[in-house]
């Protein structure tokens, strides 16, 4: 279908309908028209087309699995660490189950330590650190689900792996501040800044964490700027869940708890789970409808398709790639009609033709000379031509190479020198936090600003690592793309001389 007669079809006035078809079709533009009505009703839409429930409840489900070895090694750390009777550790065991309304106290006598010692307490903890990798990698796969990321683009078992293991260490890092946070509201007791720092605070770190997540999760090149908006929406309604959140766990296992027993605390938590993995994904998926202008969209389907849905559409069909040299392309076409002209493409552009790769003619064929003789010296031209391309896309595949592997190195180096500034920041924190807990003190105050300057250093080094982590890829990609066109016109060239039509589809 050539782009002037899909401009027609879409531009086609509707047929007007009658009964609910005509009441549904009038709401259906008085929403696209509003663009306070369109956006939410386009992020509901994501959602449901790209069956983000049911996301969630991957994600519920492996949390649950995950949650009690990660608490068991995190229990067990802080015991190794800062001893069984520690106050502090028993503040920052808190701070973790206070994520969970209700049930916290529940799921605490639970939880043990591992115990042992030497080799058997390190493959105790590591066992339990890879039972815990389960709910990250559900998490990573929801986002580039709902990001619609090529599965040719995303992350090899090793990279996922790592991946989920920085998440782990954020999260840990969340729970040691929250402690901070936690004390600053008790030292302050009645003193309303310190409680007011405090819930300020835990939202900065709430967005922090969100902000982070969203963009570490998704195997996209994506900038803090396009997650901003639903890091910042998921840092309030997981705020606003905190608070109201125990009056829903409550009802769940009160309710679970009469007919099940035990298992209604299995149920609450499930239940739980499952509601923050909902408010996590609709947040998300606010970053993608806006990032991807979705936006308006239509009750339905059928034609005429909003711009939006055309958009939604075509990515659902791209994200079936799997391989580099698959090239999946979208068209759309009213009924059946066949397609005539050239190949329309997702940025409105035309596949080239053999016509614009004509070779000129040489000599034989201005005099009328014999066809193997013009075939031969048209052969010959190309072969010498073919020559010199090689040899040029060689040099730049070398160069995009040296480019690539230098921006790695870079992003690792930032990244080592981010781990080192990390683990000096929360020895400081254990500092501060243990003084927090028992007043509001001068010493505590100066160590967590120290522990604030070197956080926003570890910051700044994971800013500038992770996309040269991500970019350039490896695999020199223009070089690719340049062979790809050249091997293109080779074939039309061929199947020229053998008289077979000139349409070239890659």
């Amino acid at each position: 279908m050539t782009e002037a007669s899909a401009e027609k079809t879409k531009d086609a006035p509707p047929q007007k309908k009658g009964g609910i078809a005509g009441l549904l079709d009038r709401a259906d533009r008085f929403q696209q028209g509003r663009r306070w009505l369109a956006f939410p009703f386009a992020v509901l839409k994501k959602f449901g087309d790209d069956k983000a429930g049911n996301l969630a409840a991957l994600i519920a489900y492996y949390g649950f699995f995950s949650l009690f070895p990660l608490l068991l090694v995190l229990f067990t750390l802080l015991t190794l660490f800062l001893g069984p009777d520690s106050g502090l550790a028993k503040s920052i065991q808190d701070s973790a189950l206070a994520q969970f309304p209700i049930i916290g106290d529940d799921i605490q006598k639970n939880i043990h330590t591992i115990s042992g010692s030497g080799v058997a307490l390190a493959i105790g903890i590591v066992g339990a650190l890879w039972g815990g990798l389960g709910v990250t990698q559900a998490a990573q796969n929801a986002m580039n689900e709902i990001w619609d990321v090529p599965k040719k683009q995303r992350p090899t078992f090793v990279e996922s792996r790592l991946r989920g293991l920085g998440m782990l260490a954020l999260l840990g890092s969340m729970t040691l501040l929250s402690t901070v946070l936690a004390g600053l509201g008790t030292a302050g007791g009645q003193f309303f800044p310190l409680k007011l720092l405090g819930l300020v605070g835990s939202l900065a770190l709430n967005f922090g964490v969100f902000l982070f997540s969203f963009r570490v999760l998704t195997d996209r090149d994506l900038s803090w700027r396009d997650v901003f908006p639903g890091a910042a929406v998921a840092s309030i309604l997981w705020g606003a869940a905190q608070v109201l959140g125990g009056y829903y766990v409550n009802n769940q296992v009160q309710g679970a708890s009469d007919t099940y027993g035990f298992f209604g605390l299995v149920i609450g938590l499930l239940a739980w789970l499952y509601l923050g993995a909902t408010l996590m994904l609709y947040s998300a998926e606010i970053n993608v409808v806006l990032v991807n202008r979705l936006w308006p969209r239509s009750l339905s389907l059928e034609p005429p398709l909003t711009e939006g849905d055309e958009r939604v559409l075509r990515r659902g069909a791209e994200v079936e790639e799997r391989m580099s040299e698959q090239d999946v392309r979208v068209r759309f076409e009213p009924g059946a009609a066949p397609s005539t002209g050239a190949d329309t493409v997702a940025s409105g552009q035309t596949l080239p033709s053999l016509h614009d790769h004509e070779a000129p003619a040489g000599p034989a064929d201005a005099g009328g000379g014999p066809a193997e003789r013009s075939t031969a010296g048209r052969a010959a031209s190309i072969a010498g031509g073919l020559q010199g391309l090689v040899r040029k896309e060689t040099k730049l595949a070398r160069q995009e190479i040296r480019e690539a592997v230098l921006a790695r190195v870079q992003g690792a180096a930032a990244l080592v020198g981010g781990a080192v500034l990390g683990i000096v920041a929360l020895a400081f924190l254990s500092q501060a936090g243990a003084r927090a807990l028992d007043g509001l003190m001068p010493l505590w105050v100066a160590r967590l600003l120290v522990t604030v300057a070197f956080l926003a250093f570890v910051g700044g080094a994971v800013a500038f690592a992770l996309p040269r982590l991500k970019r350039p890829p490896l695999v020199p990609q223009r070089t690719k793309r340049t062979m790809r066109e050249n091997l293109r016109v080779l074939r039309g060239l061929r199947r020229r001389r053998s008289g077979t039509p000139s349409d070239i589809r890659g």
